[in-house]
């Protein structure tokens, strides 16, 4: 095979119902696979902590409907990663159970269907962890049994070795745990014997599909080509176009370094690549090599810390304005005083983000010349004990009607309070692991599940 053709239908499977035309317009170019990447960690620890999936249903189901019926109809394979949106064992589930019910409901014929499981129980952590295989990452905390204790759900981020596996078992459909998002779309161009640097590189820009193309569209298809020696990509929108700068900026996209994208037991160099415009809409991309290095899996887990409650306040007075830093402390020290029994950062915690002065940067804000003329304050409670959050929550948040600072000219009316009652939060989960582990294969602590869907049996 000369080259191959991969598309990608949409950058965030189920985010939003991806735009069907411009996934036929590929599906019109006989790619040799298809496939979407299902999840990511962006939204935070919550989604594997309470083991639950983002996105709607309907909207899952409407993706995933499609990128079936077109894999089907043109007799070529179908992966999904990170399934059920964090790539947990019953996110997997999930998406497995709805390409049956997809499968009955259209008579499909029986096909093959992968399920790659990557999640990690409590023994198989405390093992690893017993025997010094984890490493730090980032700013992470030293990994501890009670941080171990204290997760909910932990997930492997698997690379390609798992989607190849599942392919040499005859595989039609893959729907995979957290898998890193190239691997998505390169497994199966390695897996038939394409390079590996290009088809890691050919991922790294499909997993967002459209993103890549220019003007910003988020909904549709991008089609990727690997060849011998090069990538090509093609959005499939008419709308849209590659350009060296396009493409270029997607494969800087999320690493700690713009030369480099690392993989379990690799690391990719960029350095020595060259965006040339190919035509108008297409852009080739040569010149990534790998270096292999000894394999580690990234691992993500989260726990639960607590219950939320939120409430919303919005200051105008700009005495207040200016005094923000000793009307914010009074707040906290009423809480504290009235509560003599309950422990700050045991009993509970709360978290003030001061929109319109520094919620986003805060230290690390640049300009504070000039100072903002009103700021929604959101007060964030958590903790172990509903109540207990609800009762801080409302405290804080009165206090702010009658908070002390120097100067001051009211004795009340200092906030505005958008509602009279806290807004019930979604519960707090945090991140407890987010290290490297040391493997002896990018296949251990994944387990690869084939089985055979026959949508016509059950009609």
């Amino acid at each position: 095979m000369d080259e191959m053709r991969i598309l990608s239908a949409t950058g965030a499977l189920g985010a939003t119902p991806f735009d069907v035309d411009s996934f036929q317009r590929g599906l019109e170019r006989d790619p040799h696979m298809v496939g979407g990447d299902a999840g990511s960690n962006d939204v935070g620890p919550y989604g594997l902590g309470s083991d639950t999936c983002y996105f709607p249903r309907e909207w899952v189901k409407h993706d995933l409907r499609q990128l079936l019926l077109g894999a089907r109809t043109h007799g070529i394979p179908m992966a999904v990663g990170t399934a059920g949106h964090m790539g947990t064992d019953n996110g997997v589930e999930y998406h497995a159970e709805l390409i049956e019910e997809i499968a009955r409901e259209e008579g499909l014929a029986p096909f093959r269907m992968a399920k790659i499981y990557t999640e990690l129980s409590q023994d198989e952590l405390r093992g690893k962890l017993a025997a010094g295989d984890f490493e730090t990452l980032d700013d992470s905390p030293e990994l501890t049994e009670e941080l171990v204790a204290a997760t909910s759900h932990a997930v492997t981020v698997v690379g390609v070795e798992p989607h190849i596996e599942a392919y040499r078992q005859g595989a039609d459909v893959v729907i995979a745990g957290r898998s890193c998002d190239d691997a998505i779309f390169a497994a199966y161009p390695i897996y038939k014997g394409f390079d590996k640097a290009l088809a890691i590189h050919l991922g790294k820009v499909l997993e967002c599909a459209s993103v890549a193309g220019t003007p910003y569209m988020a909904r549709h298809t991008m089609m990727g080509t690997i060849r011998k020696d090069s990538i090509l990509f093609e959005p499939m929108s008419p709308k849209q176009i590659c350009t060296p700068v396009s493409v270029a900026a997607h494969s800087m996209y999320e690493e700690s370094h713009p030369h480099y994208h690392r993989i379990p037991g690799g690391l990719v160099h960029l350095t020595d690549c060259t965006f040339t415009q190919y035509d108008p809409r297409t852009v080739e991309v040569k010149g990534a090599w790998l270096e292999e290095v000894p394999v580690r899996l990234k691992v993500e887990g989260a726990g639960f810390q607590g219950y939320r409650y939120v409430g919303i306040v919005g200051v105008r007075d700009p005495l207040t304005i200016e005094h923000l830093d000793e009307f914010l402390a009074y707040a906290r020290m009423r809480v504290e005083n009235n509560n003599p029994t309950l422990t700050y950062g045991e009993d509970y915690q709360v978290h003030v983000h001061t929109y319109g002065a520094g919620a986003i940067m805060g230290e690390r804000e640049a300009d504070r010349s000039c100072p903002p003329t009103e700021i929604g304050i959101v007060v964030e409670v958590m903790a172990p004990e509903p109540e207990t959050a609800r009762m801080v929550c409302r405290m804080f948040r009165k206090t702010l009607m009658v908070a002390v600072y120097p100067g001051q000219k009211a004795t009340t009316g200092k906030a505005a309070i958008m509602a009279d009652e806290e807004l019930k939060g979604m519960d707090s989960y945090k991140w407890t692991i987010y290290h490297t582990m040391k493997v002896s294969s990018g296949l251990d602590h994944s387990r690869v599940v084939v089985d055979t869907v026959d949508g016509r049996s059950s009609r």
